[in-house]
């Protein structure tokens, strides 16, 4: 893994000890994504906050997959998470990443990491988390539990 250009970031968050070990052999660019960026927002996160997460060779994303978190730069909102799937697609077709490339994948349920094999999961996990978080605040809204 390559040195992050800027200094790393001591991250407080449960998860964030996970996800360093997920990256480990595969990122080997843009590590201040992960030390930085990543360690940053999740710093700012409520522990309690879903997300999704992936790394590739050449970085890492974070998604928020409820409430109204205002992303930071380079992380991604709720309103980015259904198209998970399609927004790593359209960077392979871009030629940002390789295919073929080792990417690692984890999905914070508030509690606990999970680290699952393929981005239609991942995406399917946030999928989970935003009908969740309607049908509670219909329930809300209608004054029922």
């Amino acid at each position: 893994m390559s040195a992050p250009a800027k200094k790393a970031v001591l991250c407080t968050h449960p998860a964030f000890a996970a996800l360093c070990a997920i990256a480990e052999g595969k990122l080997q660019a843009y590590s201040d994504d992960l030390f930085v960026h990543d360690a940053n927002f999740l710093n700012r996160l409520e522990a309690s906050t879903p997300f999704v997460w992936l790394v590739r060779q050449c970085g890492t994303h974070l998604f928020v997959t409820t409430g109204n978190e205002a992303p930071a730069k380079g992380h991604y909102g709720k309103a980015h998470t259904a198209n998970l799937a399609s927004s790593l697609a359209e960077q392979v077709d871009a030629g940002f990443c390789d295919p073929r490339e080792s990417r690692g994948y984890a999905y914070w349920d508030g509690s606990r990491l999970r680290v699952v094999q393929t981005i239609a999961t991942l995406a399917e996990l946030a999928r989970e988390d935003e009908r969740a978080e309607d049908a509670a605040r219909s329930r809300t809204a209608r004054g029922t539990r």
